[in-house]
């Protein structure tokens, strides 16, 4: 019997924008057959999203490991926001510990936390920053989470893509966030060599 993987995520590791068949998540079913891997993501999933509407789905199951990549969404400047990030720095440290702490609950091996690729799409943001100096913030803050709570690892994705352009991470303009076809294959690479060891 497969072991089950569980995929909390925002829109990243979903790849919506791209065909199936070049999506992070199968491109992971193709290549680790070991695994069942059960993905719960929407489209512009913030930190606070995932607390109010993803948690209660997972309550009472197990899986082997879990995987979670959230806060992209949460660090944005809005102008309708007066210059305040989509959820703040303090509410975003307090839903990290909570959707881990919930993770603990119900993974019986292994929880894997990722930060965030430097993105292509890279405008001043109403606050005076760029988009990847708001999002390196963020980044940060799960680094610096994650290394805190036992049973929980930290996969830094900033670094091991660092020597890559983001326009081979990521899909081209208008977008310049969300993975191509290359960016995927990238990350499937990553967190297959990381799975298999486990």
């Amino acid at each position: 019997m497969k072991k089950n993987v569980l995929l909390i995520t925002d829109s990243i590791i979903s790849c919506n924008t791209l065909n199936k068949k070049q999506r992070c998540v199968n491109l992971l079913k193709r290549e680790i057959k070991k695994y069942k891997f059960i993905k719960i993501s929407k489209v512009g999933s913030t930190s606070s999203f995932v607390v109010k509407n993803f948690l209660k789905k997972i309550r009472g199951k197990k899986f082997q490991i879990s995987i979670l990549q959230i806060g992209l969404n949460d660090s944005y400047h809005f102008k309708s926001l007066k210059g305040k990030p989509q959820i703040s720095k303090k509410i975003f440290k307090k839903n990290l510990i909570n959707i881990i702490l919930e993770l603990k609950k119900v993974t019986l091996k292994k929880i894997l936390v990722l930060n965030y690729h430097k993105l292509l799409k890279n405008n001043l943001e109403i606050n005076g920053k760029t988009i990847n100096e708001n999002l390196n913030i963020y980044n940060k803050i799960i680094e610096k989470i994650s290394k805190k709570i036992r049973t929980v690892s930290f996969l830094n994705i900033a670094k091991l893509t660092s020597k890559i352009l983001p326009k081979k991470i990521c899909r081209p303009f208008p977008d310049g966030v969300h993975l191509s076809a290359k960016g995927a294959k990238i990350y499937s690479k990553i967190l297959n060599r990381y799975l298999t060891n486990i």
